[in-house]
């Protein structure tokens, strides 16, 4: 054994030698991986491309996340998850990775200007962009539509409705088959009251991608606010196998039940919904609804009122709880309920007129976007409402109404160096109108 061991270790090759071979080894070794990490990150590009030419937004942004982790400095990829995320409605993160594919090209090009003027446009500021956009779109290519669809969602923004459809009937005859341009359809649709219209939008939707279900929710929606109970509970069920724990789902499923009759099948889907789900306003209000059908009209009055506590300004809530109110004998508090509905119910339409009419005949006039904020602070959407005042001060800095109640605003929510900043701009006299739904007449009787 002494003996073979020494001709064994004779035998192997000399380090000389042995260290080219190694060499060579790891080198092929290294090239490997690296040509099978630069086919992977290309595969998740590609991918990411072909999702957003589809539409399929949240799919894009996966592929594209995945590569960026492979290669977080490539300028396109920024650029690419740019528009991904625009387009999927995250505008905060479009702007961060177009900032950094703009400092990784050190520079702008053709490519970061267009995505920042669809960026740009998109989140409100069409009328900066029209020259620049409007030029684009007269070509009749890929970067028409979606120069066209970054136009249109930004009309729609700024509730400017007839551009926003000249806007997407030119792009619908560059793409009949752009299921976002059918959506934004729908939706300026439903903004003027036009649910039938609506309605056939999002069925274009749904036909072009039937696993949106988001697409699916909007179409069944559209057919129940139209009247179709019995084919929009078709959507619902197939939305509810799908998402079976999804409270809109499930309650709208519900008021299918109710709208045909079948109020058995309607207590029992709403019951379990508030089990998981004890504070969601439209089942609350849903289900006190169904109590009254059986003059129930204590146990009515608890679910109406716990909805209304949720959802303040919900009028068709605040009208139930005046029906139930009256047909219980409870007359003065009927009263006092009757006046809130009739302040919120003439709050809605004068919104509604504002949105729908006003904005679009005059989008640069400070006191109409001041009304508008106003309203919006009132049903408690705060932050849209303070979007709009500060849209009346952008049209008119020194516009004194809009200081006072964005004075009014920050001091209730503790930003007193805000509310001073908007303070010192108010004029003398001008008067600060209710903010709230709790200035109006009480809901409690008491």
């Amino acid at each position: 054994m002494s003996r073979v061991l020494p001709a064994v270790i004779r035998s192997l090759p000399r380090p000389r030698r042995l260290v080219p071979v190694l060499l060579l080894t790891l080198l092929i070794v290294a090239g490997l991986a690296g040509a099978g990490v630069y086919l992977w990150g290309e595969y998740h590009f590609r991918k990411a491309q072909e999702s957003l030419s589809h539409h399929r937004f949240t799919e894009a942004r996966s592929h594209v996340d995945r590569y960026l982790r492979l290669w977080p400095k490539s300028a396109r990829a920024h650029l690419l998850a740019a528009q991904t995320a625009r387009r999927y409605l995250d505008f905060d993160s479009a702007n961060v990775h177009l900032d950094e594919a703009q400092r990784l090209l050190g520079g702008t090009n053709d490519e970061v200007l267009f995505e920042r003027m669809m960026l740009k446009a998109q989140t409100g500021d069409v009328d900066a962009t029209f020259t620049y956009l409007g030029a684009k779109a007269e070509k009749e290519d890929e970067e028409a539509a979606l120069a066209l669809e970054a136009m249109a969602f930004g009309y729609i923004q700024l509730q400017r409705i007839p551009e926003a459809e000249f806007a997407l009937n030119k792009l619908l005859k560059l793409q009949p088959d752009n299921p976002r341009a059918w959506f934004m359809m729908g939706w300026i649709r439903d903004m003027v009251n036009m649910p039938e219209e609506s309605a056939e939008s999002y069925r274009h939707m749904v036909e072009l991608d039937p696993a949106d279900d988001f697409g699916r929710l909007l179409y069944a929606s559209a057919l129940l606010a139209t009247r179709h109970p019995d084919t929009a509970l078709e959507q619902f069920v197939l939305l509810a196998q799908r998402q079976p724990r999804s409270p809109i789902i499930q309650t709208r499923r519900a008021t299918c039940y109710y709208e045909l009759g079948q109020y058995q099948e309607a207590e029992q889907t709403l019951d379990a919904i508030l089990e998981y789900a004890p504070r969601y306003a439209p089942a609350l209000k849903l289900r006190g609804q169904l109590a009254m059908q059986f003059q129930q009209w204590a146990q009515a009055e608890d679910l109406l009122r716990k909805s209304i506590a949720e959802e303040p300004f919900d009028h068709q809530a605040n009208y139930l709880l005046y029906q139930c109110l009256n047909s219980a004998g409870k007359t003065e508090d009927a009263k006092k309920q009757h006046v809130r509905f009739l302040e919120l119910e003439a709050d809605l339409h004068r919104l509604n007129t504002l949105l729908t009419v006003e904005v679009a005949r005059r989008p640069h006039d400070a006191d109409t976007a001041y009304e508008v904020g106003v309203l919006m602070l009132r049903f408690g959407q705060t932050q849209k409402g303070i979007e709009w005042l500060y849209r009346a001060l952008n049209h008119d800095p020194r516009h004194s109404r809009s200081h006072a109640v964005l004075a009014e605003q920050f001091q209730r929510t503790g930003d007193t160096q805000r509310a001073a900043v908007h303070r010192r701009q108010v004029q003398p006299g001008t008067v600060v109108p209710s903010l709230r739904l709790s200035d109006l007449p009480a809901t409690d009787g008491k």
